[in-house]
């Protein structure tokens, strides 16, 4: 495998991805869905949790709330409701039936000296590169908000978001495999 040809399918890739629309469409929706509506809802929920430890009310917390109480919202929208998942798929159900075999670019690229792991290979880079951007776009706009409002997070905290933002990237890339295995063992893309 040669690393020039992995890095510049990659690069392909990646610049494919980021000027079509279903990744701009993905990217609205996680910023939606993340800073808008699960954001507000745990940022509701942080709120109560401190009106209830300042009031001392049976049923209160012990210790002041963290902001990641509003990271479950978040946390839940993407991997209980399966938000992560949709949008793995979203982004890798086509790449090689969709994009390679049905618009009959594949004997041409396979043609050239390139081997076909190295194709998968910077396919899968390119893609995974995309989910890290749009995931840290979803959470820099989601602690932005929190800044603007007021809540600002400890550096225990910020280190938390982090190893959340690492978990849900890696849960969103293990769809985005499946989905890019079965576009490899599919012959079209209506099929994977």
């Amino acid at each position: 495998m040669n690393l020039n040809r992995l890095i510049t399918i990659s690069k392909k890739e990646f610049s494919d991805h980021i000027t079509s629309r279903r990744f701009l469409l993905i990217l609205f929706i996680i910023c939606l869905v993340l800073g808008g509506v699960a954001a507000a809802n745990g940022v509701t929920n942080y709120y109560d949790a401190l009106d209830k430890y300042k009031n001392g009310n049976e049923g209160g917390y012990l210790f002041t709330p963290s902001i990641l109480l509003a990271f479950s919202q978040i946390t839940n929208s993407i991997g209980l409701y399966g938000l992560g998942a949709v949008i793995g798929i979203a982004l890798g159900f086509d790449l090689v039936s969709g994009g390679e075999r049905e618009g009959r670019s594949l004997k041409t690229i396979l043609s050239q000296p390139v081997y076909r792991d190295e194709v998968i290979n910077g396919k899968a880079i390119g893609g995974i590169i995309s989910l890290t951007l749009i995931t840290l776009t979803g959470f820099l706009t989601v602690v932005a908000v929190f800044l603007i409002i007021g809540i600002v997070p400890s550096v225990d905290e910020f280190f938390l978001i982090g190893v959340i933002w690492l978990i849900t990237l890696l849960f969103i890339i293990s769809a985005f495999s499946l989905a890019l295995m079965s576009s490899v063992l599919a012959k079209t893309s209506s099929g994977a």
